[in-house]
């Protein structure tokens, strides 16, 4: 399913009410995998918190899979460049360079 981004919400990308499905051929049985990236105290807390907001709105959901992307926390726009870090509101970013340049 694709996700449209809103400032809002993300929301499923629909045509004639029906959820678009997004198929990745794949061109070999290798599954797709990229080690997580590193992150240390405040980091853990703030991706866990954010994951935890997603699972309770049902947009991400837990699979058990051998396939894989990084995520990536980034500050979520520059009007916060002058705000503490502890208060900076957060997004998370999936990486799919790997997918790209599979």
């Amino acid at each position: 399913m694709l996700l449209s981004y809103y400032a809002d919400n993300s929301r499923p990308v629909s045509i004639d009410g029906k959820p678009v499905i997004l198929d990745i051929e794949l061109t070999t049985d290798v599954p797709i995998f990229m080690p997580p990236y590193t992150c240390f105290g405040s980091q853990v807390d703030a991706l866990d918190k954010k994951l935890t907001e997603l699972l309770a709105k049902n947009e991400i959901h837990r699979i058990d899979s051998k396939y894989n992307i990084a995520v990536i926390l980034t500050h979520h726009n520059s009007s916060q460049k002058h705000v503490t870090s502890e208060n900076k509101e957060l997004r998370m970013c999936l990486d799919p360079r790997i997918i790209l340049i599979s």
